[in-house]
């Protein structure tokens, strides 16, 4: 083999290797961003349970987790997810402030196309827990107005593209 040979199978080498590097990263990505919604959802679930009725707006989401959860699949990317999800204030007809944060709890599809039904609100009456859940939400006195209106932003939030949301 002369020497000419051995630089063309070198540059053959780097680029076949340089095409492999390439090739894992375009699987591993997507692989990771999945886990990473997958082990999100299941954290949230897990916090619910750790809400009581009647806890400030402060605590409860110290509880669920008030910062956001960063994934990682190693030196590749980060993989930024909000906790909550949305956050929505309402006014009752009395003044008061309902506030509801939307928190993802189940992931179906992965592909990062979300359903209201993956999401489990949480809702505040002037600060305090009142319930989570969207059962919890219709009992509620405009609790199917505020249902509807959460799952309508919801969907709303589909149109935008998912880096924006943080996804």
């Amino acid at each position: 083999m002369t020497l000419s040979q051995s630089a063309l199978l070198n540059k053959d080498r780097e680029a076949r290797y340089n095409a492999r590097i390439k090739r894992t990263l375009d699987e591993l990505v997507p692989i990771s961003e999945k886990i990473t919604l997958l082990v999100h959802a299941s954290a949230n679930r897990a916090a619910l349970k750790g809400l009581k009725s009647g806890m400030r707006l402060e605590e409860a989401k110290r509880s669920m987790g008030d910062r956001t959860r960063t994934g990682s699949s190693g030196y590749f990317t980060n993989i930024v997810l909000k906790n909550p999800h949305r956050s929505m204030t309402f006014y009752g007809k009395k003044g008061e402030r309902v506030e509801i944060l939307l928190y993802l709890t189940e992931v179906r599809k992965l592909d990062g196309a979300f359903t209201p039904e993956q999401f489990t609100p949480v809702h505040f009456i002037n600060d305090r827990l009142s319930g989570w859940g969207w059962k919890s939400l219709q009992l509620l006195k405009e609790g199917k107005r505020l249902g509807e209106d959460c799952q309508s932003k919801l969907l709303e939030a589909q149109r935008i593209p998912k880096k924006l949301l943080g996804v």
